[in-house]
């Protein structure tokens, strides 16, 4: 259903609109958490967030979305430690 909404949310403002907010709390909260990290020293400096929050998020969606699999406590662990070696300082 994903795909069709962000399809109809092209072609409909109202539906566009609740799209983004939707999305924006949700973004909201996980660019906190890195905002956090990064004035704690837990990043490389100059990273750029959004595209962190992007790397963080896409790889689950694409996951559950396009392959059909499976969010496990493994791919998790698998997916930070990826991404850390991206992120760390």
């Amino acid at each position: 259903i994903l795909p069709a909404l962000v399809e109809a949310a092209e072609h409909d403002a109202e539906l566009e609109s609740l799209f983004k907010e939707f999305g924006a709390e949700r973004r909201a909260v996980l660019m906190g958490i890195l905002e956090r990290a990064a004035a704690r020293g837990e990043l490389r400096p100059g990273l750029d967030l959004d595209l962190a929050l992007e790397l963080v998020t896409g790889p689950i969606f694409a996951r559950r979305l396009v392959l059909r699999r499976p969010l496990t406590p493994t791919y998790a662990e698998a997916l930070v430690d990826a991404l850390l070696v991206l992120f760390r300082p």
